[in-house]
Formats: structure tokens, sequence, C-alpha cells
């Protein structure tokens, strides 16, 4: 940590749990272990851990996919469960009970809990050329709920 972030705002491990929407235990025993998450910027020890925004924010945002429009988004948006099914012209049950449960489907990009969870666009473009699917979706990735400025 430099000089110029010491005024730089940061999150504790209950800050990233409200981010995410999840459980301060959650984000700590799980999310914060991850291995491409950012390493805390003070850590003291398990209980006094934060991390600096921009970085956990980077990291929710690979290649400015969050602050793409939707239409942008194509190629590496981040799509919640409704936003891919609706992408992918299914049903969210069709999506949980049959694409989800395949091995071969990508796996999520983030996971928050069961209900929250988001895949990048261009995984699960990959995965539908593989199957041999259209390149073009019918539904516009601008009707899908891609994750923006979370």
């Amino acid at each position: 940590m430099s000089l110029a972030d010491l005024d730089a705002p940061r999150l504790n491990t209950a800050g990233i749990a409200a981010l995410l929407g999840c459980t301060r235990q959650h984000a700590a025993d799980n999310v914060t272990k991850r291995v491409d998450f950012p390493p805390p910027c003070i850590n003291v020890s398990n209980r006094m851990r934060s991390w600096l925004y921009r970085d956990v924010l980077a990291w929710l945002n690979p290649q400015g996919a969050l602050d793409a429009s939707r239409d942008e988004a194509i190629g590496h948006g981040i799509l919640d469960a409704d936003g891919l099914a609706q992408w992918l012209g299914c049903t969210r049950k069709h999506l949980s009970q049959s694409l989800l449960m395949r091995p071969d489907f990508p796996p999520p990009f983030l996971y928050a809990s069961r209900r929250m969870r988001w895949w990048r666009a261009s995984d699960v473009q990959a995965w539908c050329k593989d199957k041999g699917m259209a390149a073009e979706f019918a539904a516009p990735l601008a009707r899908a709920h891609a994750v923006e400025g979370v």
C-alpha cells in the first residue's frame, strides 16, 4: 500500500458481503479466499483485514465489463441467471434444471450463493459455439440483465 492509498476507500469482509449481497461469513470463508481475489491491503488478523475498494471493483469488473453498455457487453459482459436465461432464449427453470446441470456448461465466473451467480457472456458464447449453436442469439444482450454498477 502506497502513501496515496492511505485515504483510499477500503472494504472489510462485511463491506464485501454487502457489495455482493451475501453473508459476511460466506465472504470471509469463500470469496476472499479465491485465488483470483485481490490481496488485502491491511492484514492484521482474520478479523482485521481490509481491501482497497478499487481492487475489489476491478476484480468484479474484468476488462471494464461493468462500465460498458449492455450492447457493448457481448464478448466480455457479465450475466446473472435471469439475464443468461433470457439471452439464451429459455426459462430460468430450464436453465437451472437442465443447462446448469450439464458437466460441460461453463461454471459461474462469480459464485456468491446458489441464488447469486454470474457468468461471463464470452464463456457461454464459446460453449454455444462448441455445441454448434448459432453465433447470433435470438434475444439481444440489450434485453439481458447484465450486471451494471455492482
